[in-house]
């Protein structure tokens, strides 16, 4: 599998599609980046859960002639809750549902910036089955915004000193509105599920930051089972195709 390009508003929009092997049906799970964007760290995330038996697309938000704006657009939209990003999300969710062997189900799946978006998309307008947001920056409207929404997982690092106490709120919101959920706190820091390997994600663990690989061991196999829970049985999912 590899990058792609299908139809969205603002025109064609680089996809990494992955699938498991076989005929499926497989659920699905569309990705959300984190603010570093399209990384090799993305086939990674892509693999594992090919492996788990989903079928994986990861649009990148920051695509266009000028990737600062499109940076910059993305961050607004996620802060103001609307705009163009959602709107790719939601080309990316509807052609993922279209492609051969894909099942009715589809969560997302965000890390950092993407899991702040993964919140936001757990919204019934949205249509999405399952969230599971990795260290995920919460709403200040966390509440409203979980109300009626889909089952949700959140991971979170004890010592992620960009986010304090980020995890709390969100598990306080979801509680308070009945939302099906799950929050789990890791021995690590912020972005512990991301492989980066750049000179920058060395500067960045000096700082208690970056990969840490117990504690993605352990949380893969937990977001895996709440979103089989949820989306459906991986009984006839294989290895990537």
């Amino acid at each position: 599998m590899g990058w792609t390009e299908i139809d969205a508003p603002r025109g064609r929009l680089p996809v990494w599609f992955e699938t498991p092997a076989g005929e499926g049906p497989w659920p699905a799970v569309v990705v959300i980046h984190d603010a570093r964007g399209r990384l090799p760290d993305l086939e990674v995330q892509a693999r594992w859960l090919a492996e788990a038996g989903f079928a994986v697309a990861i649009p990148d938000l920051f695509h266009g002639p000028v990737r600062l704006a499109c940076v910059v657009q993305t961050l607004v939209a996620m802060v103001s809750q609307t705009g163009r990003t959602f709107a790719d999300i939601a080309a990316v969710r509807t052609w993922l549902l279209a492609q051969p062997g894909v099942g009715a189900r589809v969560g997302v799946l965000g890390f950092c910036m993407g899991g702040g978006f993964a919140i936001l998309l757990s919204r019934p307008e949205h249509g999405f089955d399952a969230s599971s947001v990795n260290y995920g920056i919460v709403p200040p409207n966390v509440r409203a915004v979980v109300e009626g929404g889909c089952p949700m997982i959140a991971s979170y690092g004890e010592k992620d000193w960009m986010i304090p106490g980020q995890g709390r709120r969100l598990e306080a919101a979801l509680k308070d509105a009945g939302v099906p959920h799950r929050r789990d706190t890791y021995p690590a820091g912020h972005s512990f599920l991301n492989t980066h390997t750049d000179p920058t994600a060395r500067l960045m663990a000096l700082t208690g930051l970056g990969f840490h690989g117990p504690s993605a061991d352990t949380a893969r196999p937990r977001i895996v089972a709440f979103l089989h829970e949820h989306l459906g049985d991986p009984s006839d999912a294989g290895s990537p195709g």
